[in-house]
C-alpha cells in the first residue's frame, strides 16, 4: 500500500506543473511576439482584424481553430505556436477580456 501512494504522490509532483493553467505573463510575451502586429497591443482592433477583448469563455473552441487554421486574412499558426503556446495566449487574452 505504501508504494501505491508513494507512486501517487510522485505522479502528482511531475504531472502538477503540466495541469497548471498558464501564467498570463507568458501569454503576453507570445502575444506581443506574434501577434499584437494585427491585433493591437492592448488587443483592440486597430482597423480590420479581430477585435480579441470581445472573445468569450465559451469562445475557446473557434479560437483554437482560427489561430491553428487561419481565417480570412490570418495565416494558420499551426507548427509555429505549441498547444501550451496556445493555452498561454487563451489565458491572456481571457485575463484581459471586455466580458
Amino acid at each position: 500500500m505504501r508504494k501505491v501512494i508513494w507512486g501517487l504522490a510522485l505522479a502528482a509532483f511531475w504531472l502538477a506543473p503540466a495541469l497548471a493553467e498558464p501564467d498570463p505573463a507568458e501569454g503576453a510575451d507570445i502575444y506581443a511576439t506574434n501577434c499584437a502586429i494585427c491585433h493591437g497591443d492592448d488587443l483592440r482592433n486597430p482597423g480590420s482584424s479581430f477585435d480579441l477583448k470581445t472573445l468569450q469563455k465559451t469562445e475557446r473552441g473557434r479560437f483554437n481553430t482560427s489561430v491553428m487554421e487561419g481565417k480570412g486574412q490570418m495565416p494558420p499558426w499551426r507548427g509555429t505556436l505549441a498547444a501550451s503556446d496556445l493555452d498561454a495566449l487563451w489565458v491572456y487574452i481571457r485575463a484581459n477580456s471586455s466580458d
